[in-house]
């Protein structure tokens, strides 16, 4: 077992291949730091997906969702997220339960191994309400580039994390306009014990 790290296993791992041994972490080492190709070694799988949403009719807004596959054994974590509209709005995050209406549609695994990450893509239109539960909201700039997730913007939503069956929501809330929403994160497969904390 790793010193420190007893009830992280997918960390003995990582140094364990990376250093050779299991029981102590060189000096200087930032595990949570670690290059890209390291991800592997912990079992993280890149994802990301650019989407385009169509105008919900009219009295309505468009809707789209990052969510985590419900049944699945993944944490799906939404690192960084812009979303784009043609109208100056304020854009809300909700998170939700419930998958939306339409989909589910695949995302871009960007370390590309052949492994499918346990995100999901859903989209809804025609709603003239906005489902899920209110975690951040945002204006945006008409035809602008708006990020609304990030670590180190003090205007937009820290990074979220998805158990199996829930999704966070990207809302507009300009009635009867498309948006457009780019996103990326990382999947980390959950242990039994992780499944029920």
């Amino acid at each position: 077992m790793l010193i420190g790290y007893e009830n992280q296993p997918r960390y003995s791992e990582l140094v364990e291949r990376v250093f050779g041994d299991v029981g102590i972490v060189p000096p200087g080492s930032l595990l949570e730091l670690e290059p890209f190709e390291w991800w592997l070694w912990k079992r993280k799988r890149a994802w990301q997906v650019v989407r385009t949403v169509a105008a919900g009719g009219v009295g309505f807004i468009s809707a789209l969702q990052i969510f985590s596959r419900a049944g699945g054994r993944d944490l799906v974590v939404v690192e960084r997220a812009q979303i784009k509209t043609v109208t100056a709005s304020e854009h809300q995050l909700k998170v939700d339960v419930a998958p939306l209406a339409t989909g589910p549609f695949s995302v871009v695994a960007r370390d590309r191994r052949g492994t499918t990450p346990g995100v999901q893509v859903f989209t809804k239109l025609g709603d003239a309400t906005a489902p899920g539960t209110d975690v951040w909201h945002t204006l945006t700039i008409a035809n602008t580039w708006v990020t609304v997730i990030a670590e180190q913007d003090a205007a937009a939503s820290k990074p979220i994390g998805l158990g199996p069956g829930t999704g966070v929501n990207f809302l507009n809330q300009t009635a009867n306009e498309a948006i457009v929403v780019q996103a990326a994160g990382y999947v980390v497969p959950l242990r039994d014990e992780e499944l029920t904390e």
